[in-house]
């Protein structure tokens, strides 16, 4: 509604200014314009009419107001169907709330002006069932029925492996027990208790539909459970192979039998299998390293007079393990099989064996860093094994460890430790060292050997195990009688294709690449650059730039180039 209002001055100079036209006639000049305001007012809701649901969602009604004093003033012409809350903070708003079905009037005023807006309230929304509890037999159906004055009416079922349920209502019982159906529309929820109860004519059913018994051991009987809703009768197709009491079954000979168990009209079945004697394996759990091999051997009972002929089988992890005969190959990779051993005249007599393989490396200590390293070089590590998976900068540290001897394997895998100061890197200045069965293999060490004591060096005082294909860039601390290896080796000793670059800055005195006090065990392609060993077996002194000292060794470990020293090649563990 709008009302636009002309001020009087603007008319009367409209009026005055008319009726001198008309005096003055067609050539009459015409009066000058005068100046007069026009004020334009604006009274009007946005919404003529709605619709409510009692208890429903409110709406709100905004008013666009101009050039008018008076406030505006919100009114319900019925309360009790429509209630109407201006805003407090905007006067021009208004929420309406449906509170019972009826029509209204809401209206605002401010002065002489009024709008309205006319209000339809429908009744409130209802979902009401029949019934709230169904009691419905196994494979029947029941309809849910309700009153609703809404649509898009749903249904859901609790448990749809007791009962499901249709868009239309219709439950169907599947099985023995409860579930709950729910209905719902318009955000109004019911629900209906379902029981589904079994029929009452009679069942039977059996915990198994077949068995295997044998003559000996201990499943020479086997009781079967009946599920039935009244007494149970036994019978067996064959006593002389099984027989049935009680649902206990018997084993009597080799052969099959048929156990009927009856409730009235109903029955159900179990085929028993008597087995005339059991097989064992010689093992039924056994771990085989990769490569390797073992036998299994057959057992019967009771004892038979003639040697059954069994076929041998992996039933599971054929790329793990092959079976001939009885004799088991690991075939490298690592994991769980299963061999098998079946009796050729009848393969349900069976036995087996799990054979696990495991990774070849699974229970190596990894070294990656500084922090790995002095947990791996620490007491209780003395027969584990051990791999380097990465080149470790100790950054001048003083590296000792505390190992009381060391008889695992210590892999480098071509990469190095360097930047440190140690006495004894594999061992203890005691006098244990590296001891007969360990190994140090493929290892780059760069560092001073600390004034830790005299007749020592990184294997400990004494050596009996192996190092082959190393590189040593040692450093002689301030202490005299200090070698690279050990005060002295045993016979078991080994060291193969290594190299030692010495260096002597202090001048110390009776420092030895190799021993101190003789070197026995065997020495084979041990080169260094300065005094090697006390008495004649040890390192020898060499060029060690010239290829030619390295034509035979392994091109896959070494790079080896004319003029420079050779380098280790990293790889991985296991290469």
């Amino acid at each position: 509604m709008k009302k636009i209002i002309l001020s009087l001055s603007l008319f009367m100079v409209l009026l005055a200014s008319a009726a001198l036209f008309s005096a003055c006639g067609e050539g009459a000049g015409e009066p000058p314009a005068e100046d007069g305001d026009v004020l334009v007012q604006t009274f009007e809701l946005d919404k003529e009419s709605v619709s409510l649901q009692a208890g429903g969602d409110p709406v709100r009604l905004t008013l666009s107001i101009a050039n008018i004093d008076e406030t505006p003033v919100w009114i319900s012409n019925k309360p009790s169907v429509v209630r109407v809350s201006p805003d407090e903070h905007a006067l021009n708003r208004a929420t309406l709330y449906g509170l019972e079905e009826g029509n209204a009037v809401v209206s605002v005023q401010a002065g002489k002006f009024i709008a309205v807006c006319k209000v339809t309230v429908e009744p409130r929304a209802f979902l009401t069932l029949e019934t709230e509890e169904l009691e419905i037999l196994e494979g029947r159906t029941a309809t849910i029925r309700y009153t609703s004055n809404l649509s898009d009416v749903r249904f859901s079922s609790g448990d749809p492996a007791v009962a499901t349920v249709n868009g239309n209502g219709l439950v169907s019982a599947l099985s023995e027990g409860y579930t709950t159906i729910t209905v719902t529309a318009g955000g109004i929820s019911a629900y209906c208790r379902v029981h589904v109860v079994k029929p009452v004519y009679p069942y039977v059913s059996l915990d198994a539909s077949s068995i295997v018994l044998s003559l000996s051991g201990g499943a020479t009987q086997r009781q079967l459970i009946a599920d039935a809703n009244g007494e149970v009768e036994w019978s067996s197709s064959d006593e002389g192979v099984a027989t049935v009491e009680n649902g206990l079954v018997t084993a009597i000979s080799g052969g099959e039998a048929v156990i009927t168990a009856k409730n009235g009209s109903a029955e159900a079945t179990c085929t028993v299998h008597v087995k005339p004697f059991t097989i064992s394996l010689s093992e039924s759990e056994h771990t085989l390293p990769s490569g390797e091999s073992f036998v299994l051997t057959v057992q019967t009972d009771p004892a038979q007079t003639e040697t059954p002929s069994i076929l041998w089988s992996v039933t599971e992890g054929e790329e793990i393990v092959s079976v001939t005969e009885g004799t088991v190959v690991s075939l490298g990779p690592s994991g769980e099989a299963v061999v098998r051993a079946a009796y050729e005249g009848d393969p349900e007599i069976f036995a087996e064996c799990v054979v696990t393989v495991p990774a070849p490396y699974a229970d190596w200590i990894a070294i990656s860093d500084a922090a790995s390293l002095r947990s791996a070089l620490s007491s209780g590590n003395e027969t584990k094994n051990m791999y380097l998976t990465a080149d470790i900068d100790l950054g001048g540290e003083n590296l000792n460890s505390t190992l009381a001897y060391y008889s695992g394997t210590f892999d480098g895998c071509g990469h190095s430790i360097t930047n440190f100061s140690c006495g004894v890197l594999f061992g203890n200045g005691a006098g244990k060292g590296l001891m007969e069965g360990g190994t140090v293999k493929r290892l780059s060490l760069t560092c001073t050997l600390s004034d830790l004591g005299g007749n020592l060096g990184l294997f400990g005082m004494e050596m009996g195990g192996s190092v082959e294909n190393c590189f040593f860039d040692i450093t002689f601390g301030t202490v005299q009688w200090q070698a690279v290896f050990a005060r002295n080796c045993t016979d078991s000793a080994s060291v193969s294709n290594t190299i030692i670059v010495t260096h002597n800055p202090a001048g110390t005195s009776y420092v030895f690449a190799g021993t101190t006090q003789g070197g026995r065990g065997n020495w084979q392609n041990v080169y260094c650059n300065s005094e090697s060993s006390v008495g004649e077996n040890g390192p020898r002194k060499a060029d060690l730039t010239s290829a030619s000292l390295y034509a035979d060794w392994d091109a896959d470990i070494w790079e080896i180039a004319d003029g420079s020293l050779p380098r280790l090649k990293a790889t991985s563990l296991g290469a």
